[in-house]
């Protein structure tokens, strides 16, 4: 047989002279309804990966494209090559805000920017693909591979190890596959998963604490399982990532599967939590095999690295929360916290990732060593092998991050806050994924990277991760007495505060049962039904308490202005008894396109510019809107005493 050296120069022989491109890796399924696969280019060129989709149909818009990312500040930027593209670009992405498939409150339509790149999102693809199939996994020391948006393109991952002679033999070898070398880039990292030492093992079992105890790390004992906290597996420390019901009916609990002894297997691994007393709840049912990619099949890939536990009876958990400790560390500033907030102690998840996320977005998460992180998304679908040649395990479209992760942090929950907001602090959050190991870039700065929970799913099968509604849900009526929205709802028994929503975005939690938005400038009031045209505005809200989450109220919709001008009412605030029947208010505008209607309310009712009348004695408030030809509308309100001793007369 020949030596493991002689197989790669066999393999790699064989692959230049007849270019042979294994295609069991296929993506091209369970594609977002909103995205289709471009049909005008063969397939052969390219694989479509799902979490790339929305960039592949955007190519066909616009040919020279390579995708899209937000900036620093939350702004949607297309890469482009071609000038002749930029308004097809343009275009299409509005198109994608507009129907929510980009949702962050930081985003707006008309701050659409345009880069210059070199290449297209067509070659980028199909030269990952190629680097993909010949390289990753296969040849020693090349491990990591990304289409990196922001950069316009492909890097490649060495071990230091190997980056030397690497560095001097992939570019060649590259080239004779059809690979522009310029867009490649080469980068020198070290890759770990994020799986920590088991704990040092006691032999007593520690007294059993009320829910919740005040740490989510070893060897804080947990009667109720939930996401975010310290687990150990068959060799390995990790965090719990998720309590879920696998099929509907399965309880069980989500972590990685390099927590269990094999990696790509079901073993039956058990799941402690903690280790000390051999306190054993759960035992793993589902870990499946993947599927032949790279060079000759003889990788193993899959779309995730998760493993599926079945608790054991007995075991008491808690569906839909994760752990919620005091505070979030943001990039560069190491660990957050891993003692409980006890006045909040749980993140309720209401939701599950069901839209890809992009560049520059914002993501948390919960780690057992680490605690509570967050950054922002730096890539979106990285490929990472591990372990080597021939027992090669690579895990494809991983999501990668600046968020901080240690050594047992694997599995942990990925999530996001509820809607749109990246930073609204709320209690309701999106599952989006679980940590599975980290990079260090020349060994200055680190990168985590977790598997998407769609991804998750479709290597474990359907799964529930929401929190179950015990708390009733509210009814929401509307009313709007000026400019702005008011709500309002019956208290639901057992809550103790209400997220009220505005679209997907959070503008309010209160403790009371009614509430004005006064960020909103809206014309009317439409009730249950959305208005016709542009401008709906969509509210609900949900009841919580520390624990538990209603389902979503019903929805009521107002239909806003477009924008606004200044309002003022000229006349006096005080009137006498020389005064106070002949007094004249008058509205002043500046700014306003053409007025289409004064509408004066509360004391006085009129649709002119002007208004007389009798104060009385106890005083008067009055309001005034004006509405223009483009849909803005302004407003003012007035309000007017009677003093005795005023000794003003009536204007002659």
């Amino acid at each position: 047989m020949p030596s493991r050296g002689r197989l790669w120069q066999l393999a790699d022989t064989a692959l230049i002279a007849t270019l042979l491109f294994v295609t069991a890796c296929l993506e091209n399924r369970d594609l977002p309804s909103a995205i289709k696969v471009p049909e005008s280019r063969p397939q052969s060129a390219f694989r479509i990966r799902p979490e790339e989709a929305a960039f592949a149909a955007l190519a066909t818009q616009s040919p020279s494209s390579a995708g899209f990312y937000l900036d620093s500040v939350g702004r949607v930027t297309i890469i482009v090559r071609d000038i002749a593209d930029d308004e097809a670009a343009q275009s299409f992405v509005v198109g994608l805000v507009r129907t929510g498939q980009i949702r962050d409150s930081r985003v707006r339509e008309h701050q659409i920017g345009i880069t210059r790149g070199q290449y297209t999102f067509h070659q980028l693809a199909h030269w990952r693909d190629v680097v993909f199939d010949n390289f990753l996994g296969s040849t020693p020391g090349v491990f990591y591979l990304d289409l990196t948006e922001r950069i316009n393109r492909v890097t490649i991952g060495l071990e230091s190890d190997h980056s030397t002679t690497l560095r001097a033999s992939l570019p060649g070898r590259l080239q004779r596959l059809g690979v522009d070398t310029g867009a490649v880039v080469f980068v020198i990292l070290d890759s770990e998963d994020a799986r920590g030492p088991r704990e040092k093992r006691h032999t007593t079992t520690p007294a059993v604490v009320a829910l919740p105890p005040s740490s989510i790390s070893h060897p804080t004992y947990w009667s109720d399982l939930v996401g975010g906290i310290y687990m150990e597996g068959d060799s390995e420390s990790c965090t719990l990532g998720a309590v879920v019901d696998q099929f509907g009916s399965v309880p069980g609990l989500i972590t990685v599967s390099h927590c269990s002894s094999d990696f790509f297997g079901t073993d039956g691994s058990p799941a402690f939590q903690p280790y000390e007393g051999n306190r054993q709840v759960g035992q793993e049912t589902h870990d499946p095999s993947g599927w032949p990619c790279g060079v000759l099949g003889v990788n193993e890939c899959r779309r995730s690295d998760a493993s599926f536990y079945s608790l054991l009876p007995g075991a008491s958990s808690e569906r839909g929360l994760i752990a919620r400790t005091q505070g979030a560390a943001g990039p560069g500033s190491g660990d957050g916290s891993t003692d409980i907030d006890q006045a909040r102690p749980f993140f309720m998840i209401i939701a599950v990732d069901d839209n890809d996320a992009l560049t520059g977005q914002i993501v948390n998460k919960m780690g057992a060593y680490s605690g509570w992180t967050r950054g922002e998304i730096t890539g979106t679908c990285v490929d990472i092998s591990t372990v080597g040649f021939p027992d090669t395990r690579t895990v494809e479209c991983l999501y990668e991050s600046d968020m901080y992760v240690r050594p047992g942090d694997s599995g942990g929950p990925v999530f996001s806050y509820y809607g749109n907001d990246p930073f609204s602090a709320g209690d309701f959050v999106t599952l989006v994924g679980i940590v599975k190991s980290r990079t260090t870039w020349l060994g200055q700065f680190w990168r985590s990277q977790f598997s998407k929970w769609g991804r998750v799913i479709q290597d474990l099968g359907p799964m529930a991760a929401t929190r179950i509604s015990t708390l009733g849900q509210p009814l929401l009526s509307g009313t709007m007495p000026f400019l702005y929205p008011v709500l309002s709802w019956a208290a639901v028994p057992g809550a103790t505060r209400y997220h009220v929503y505005r679209g997907n975005t959070l503008v309010a939690t209160t403790t009371g049962t009614i509430i004005a938005d006064g960020q909103m400038n809206v014309l009317e009031y439409s009730g249950a039904t959305p208005p016709s045209g542009y401008g709906g505005v969509e509210y609900a809200i949900y009841a919580a308490n520390a624990s538990e989450a209603s389902l979503k109220s019903n929805s009521v919709w107002y239909r806003a202005a477009s924008g606004t001008f200044s309002v003022s009412i000229t006349g006096p605030s005080v009137v006498g008894p020389n005064n106070f029947a002949c007094s004249t208010w008058v509205a002043y505008v500046t700014g306003a396109a053409t007025i289409v209607s004064y509408a004066w309310s509360g004391f006085f009712t009129s649709s002119e510019a002007v208004v007389q009348g009798t104060i009385p004695q106890t005083g008067a408030e009055f309001q005034l809107v004006v509405i223009d030809s483009q849909n803005r509308q302004g407003g003012a309100m007035k309000q007017v005493t009677y003093d005795a001793n005023n000794q003003d007369y009536c204007e002659q």
